[in-house]
Parts: C-alpha cells; sequence; structure tokens
C-alpha cells in the first residue's frame, strides 16, 4: 500500500517568523519484499581485508559485507556515490557478500566520505559515508630529521593521506604510539 506524510505547519525562520519553504508532502510505496542490508565495506588486497578508505584510482577491489544479496549478480544495481558499477565489475556475489573492481572515482576535494547502494528488485538501500576516498599517503616532512640509531624520539611526520589504519615504520621497527 501507499503511505503518504503531509506536514501542517510551514517551515520558518527563528526570529522573523519568514516562512522558509513550502508545506512538504512525502509519498511512498510499502512492498512486501526483504529489503537489502548493508553493513559495511572494506578494501581487499590480495587476501587480506582492510578498512573502508579508499584511493578511487581504479585499481581497488571493495567487499561489501550485509544480507538479503541473492545469488545472481544481474538482479543487483549497485552504486559508488553516483558512479554504477558495470556488471562486469563485480566479480561475485553471495547472499552475504559482494566482490567487486571498484570504478576510478574523480572528485573535487582530495578526500569524501561517499555513499553506497544497491537496488534490488526496485528496493534501494543506501548506506552514507560508508566508504573514504583519500589520497595515497604521502610524506611531506619529517621533524627531526636525524636521531639516534637505538630510537626512543619523538618524530612529527606531514603528509597527506594519513589515517587510523596507516602503519609507519622505521626500518624493520614500527613507529608506536
Amino acid at each position: 500500500g501507499e503511505i503518504s506524510i503531509r506536514l501542517t505547519d510551514r517551515l520558518t525562520a527563528i526570529g522573523s517568523g519568514k516562512h522558509l519553504a513550502s508545506i512538504p508532502e512525502f509519498s511512498y510505496q510499502l512492498a512486501n519484499k526483504n529489503r537489502v542490508v548493508i553493513e559495511r565495506i572494506q578494501r581487499k588486497e590480495g587476501e587480506n581485508l582492510l578498512g573502508h578508505f579508499f584511493h578511487g584510482n581504479g585499481e581497488e577491489v571493495a567487499v561489501i559485507f550485509g544480507r538479503g544479496f541473492g545469488e545472481e549478480k544481474s538482479a543487483l544495481t549497485l552504486w559508488v556515490a553516483d558512479i554504477q558499477v558495470d556488471i562486469g565489475d563485480i566479480q561475485s556475489v553471495t547472499d552475504t557478500e559482494i566482490v567487486f573492481n571498484l570504478p576510478k572515482i574523480r572528485l573535487q576535494s582530495p578526500s569524501a566520505a561517499l555513499p553506497i547502494q544497491i537496488q534490488k528488485a526496485n528496493i534501494n538501500t543506501t548506506i552514507h559515508g560508508a566508504m573514504v576516498i583519500l589520497p595515497e599517503a604521502k610524506i611531506q616532512d619529517i621533524s627531526p630529521n636525524y636521531g639516534q640509531p637505538q630510537g626512543g624520539n619523538v618524530v612529527d611526520i606531514y603528509g597527506l593521506g594519513f589515517h587510523s589504519e596507516l602503519a609507519i615504520y622505521f626500518g624493520d621497527s614500527f613507529a608506536g604510539d
């Protein structure tokens, strides 16, 4: 059946009381179908699953986890932001996992949180901010630029594309805190 929502009061500016918009009205169609549920997306490198940070360079594999995807990739339409993923770039589909080649993403800014949308049987499911696009990590400056061989110094590293899952090493030694 159909559900309609109509607000009875206009939106007004605080203070002046000026009307900001006309009275909105929304209509929704209820469907007796199981909805796709998106839980998370992760980058896949080889057999390793990493976080939800991507570069959007057209060379990455992404995995969407959830339920209700079905087994047929032809029954799904997948978007990353406003880019529809070509069915040939979908590697595999199970009821709980979609593996696909992430298309090249062109952004106005170097980083963005993007929505993932899946359509199945004319029902859309969207998770806003599911995928974060960052530039590839690049070190621009290190201070100080020398230190004791045994380590223990505080080092400031400046650059681009840093995120919480990035690991920094000096030689074979992990940079702790």
